[in-house]
């Protein structure tokens, strides 16, 4: 469940980049449990990257190739269960 609500998470943050769909991403995870996903096809020119740190904090960096800004992004799961971004 929390896997998905990174990647929802991720997504609505990817789309306030750009007006196109989510859809057309390709994401894996590799050997540390650090997702990154690419853009395909006609979602945008992108790159991200989600690390969980000590903490247990999801640390999302996202890299728009097209005007070459990097967004960051701190998430974390509060008292009350909400996946709270800032």
């Amino acid at each position: 469940m929390k896997n998905l609500i990174k990647i929802v998470t991720l997504g609505l943050v990817i789309s306030t980049l750009s007006s196109k769909s989510f859809s057309g991403s390709s994401c894996k995870y590799d050997f540390f449990g650090n997702l990154t996903c690419n853009s395909t096809g006609n979602t945008g020119n992108w790159n991200s990257n989600t690390r969980t740190d000590f903490f247990g904090n999801d640390n999302h960096t996202i890299y728009d190739r097209d005007t070459n800004q990097t967004y960051n992004y701190s998430c974390r799961t509060d008292f009350f269960g909400n996946y709270v971004c800032n």
